[in-house]
Protein backbone atom coordinates (compact mmCIF):
# COMPACT_ATOMS: atom_id res chain seq x y z
CA UNK A 1 0.00 0.00 0.00
CA UNK A 2 0.92 3.71 -0.04
CA UNK A 3 0.17 5.99 2.58
CA UNK A 4 0.44 9.80 2.69
CA UNK A 5 -0.46 12.13 6.00
CA UNK A 6 -1.49 15.27 6.44
CA UNK A 7 -2.30 17.69 9.48
CA UNK A 8 -5.02 20.26 9.09
CA UNK A 9 -8.22 21.51 10.75
CA UNK A 10 -10.06 21.17 8.02
CA UNK A 11 -10.01 18.33 5.91
CA UNK A 12 -7.39 18.40 3.12
CA UNK A 13 -7.56 18.25 -0.19
CA UNK A 14 -6.44 15.88 -2.21
CA UNK A 15 -5.82 15.52 -6.09
CA UNK A 16 -4.88 13.14 -8.09
CA UNK A 17 -2.75 13.66 -12.04
CA UNK A 18 -3.22 17.64 -13.44
CA UNK A 19 -5.42 18.57 -10.42
CA UNK A 20 -8.31 15.77 -10.84
CA UNK A 21 -10.03 15.49 -7.93
CA UNK A 22 -9.33 12.01 -6.42
CA UNK A 23 -12.07 9.65 -6.00
CA UNK A 24 -12.27 7.83 -3.10
CA UNK A 25 -12.85 4.07 -3.37
CA UNK A 26 -12.74 0.52 -1.55
CA UNK A 27 -8.78 0.66 -2.27
CA UNK A 28 -8.10 4.40 -2.26
CA UNK A 29 -9.60 6.44 0.87
CA UNK A 30 -9.12 9.56 2.78
CA UNK A 31 -9.22 8.38 6.45
CA UNK A 32 -9.00 10.82 9.58
CA UNK A 33 -6.90 9.76 12.59
CA UNK A 34 -8.02 12.38 15.55
CA UNK A 35 -8.76 15.36 15.55
CA UNK A 36 -6.54 16.84 12.47
CA UNK A 37 -4.74 13.86 11.43
CA UNK A 38 -5.57 12.91 7.95
CA UNK A 39 -4.08 10.25 6.03
CA UNK A 40 -4.72 9.23 2.10
CA UNK A 41 -4.28 5.56 2.03
CA UNK A 42 -4.10 3.32 -1.12
CA UNK A 43 -4.30 -0.58 -0.58
CA UNK A 44 -3.90 -3.17 -3.00
CA UNK A 45 -1.77 -0.89 -5.60
CA UNK A 46 -2.19 -1.51 -9.14
CA UNK A 47 -0.41 0.16 -12.45
CA UNK A 48 -3.14 2.75 -12.57
CA UNK A 49 -2.56 4.18 -9.44
CA UNK A 50 0.67 5.95 -10.74
CA UNK A 51 1.07 9.57 -11.15
CA UNK A 52 1.52 12.92 -8.85
CA UNK A 53 -0.55 13.16 -5.45
CA UNK A 54 -1.53 16.44 -4.52
CA UNK A 55 -2.54 17.39 -0.83
CA UNK A 56 -3.54 20.93 0.37
CA UNK A 57 -4.47 21.22 4.15
CA UNK A 58 -5.70 24.75 4.97
CA UNK A 59 -6.47 26.26 8.20
CA UNK A 60 -7.53 29.77 9.65
CA UNK A 61 -3.44 30.81 9.03
CA UNK A 62 -3.68 30.14 5.32
CA UNK A 63 -2.57 26.57 3.52
CA UNK A 64 0.25 24.37 2.73
CA UNK A 65 0.22 22.00 -0.52
CA UNK A 66 2.48 19.15 -1.05
CA UNK A 67 3.12 16.42 -3.74
CA UNK A 68 4.38 13.29 -4.20
CA UNK A 69 5.06 11.35 -7.60
CA UNK A 70 4.26 7.34 -7.39
CA UNK A 71 5.97 5.12 -9.65
CA UNK A 72 4.60 1.59 -9.74
CA UNK A 73 7.21 -0.24 -10.67
CA UNK A 74 6.20 -3.66 -10.02
CA UNK A 75 3.20 -5.77 -8.10
CA UNK A 76 5.43 -5.78 -4.90
CA UNK A 77 7.25 -2.23 -5.14
CA UNK A 78 6.34 1.15 -4.83
CA UNK A 79 8.41 4.28 -5.43
CA UNK A 80 7.82 7.87 -4.41
CA UNK A 81 9.37 11.10 -4.60
CA UNK A 82 7.93 13.61 -2.14
CA UNK A 83 8.26 17.09 -3.39
CA UNK A 84 8.00 20.21 -1.61
CA UNK A 85 5.58 22.70 -1.71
Amino acid sequence: GFLVSAVAHRVPVFSLKDGAPLKQTDRVRVLQEGASFYDLEITEVQNSDQGRYECTAENKHGSARTSAEVVVTSKRTVNSRLVAG
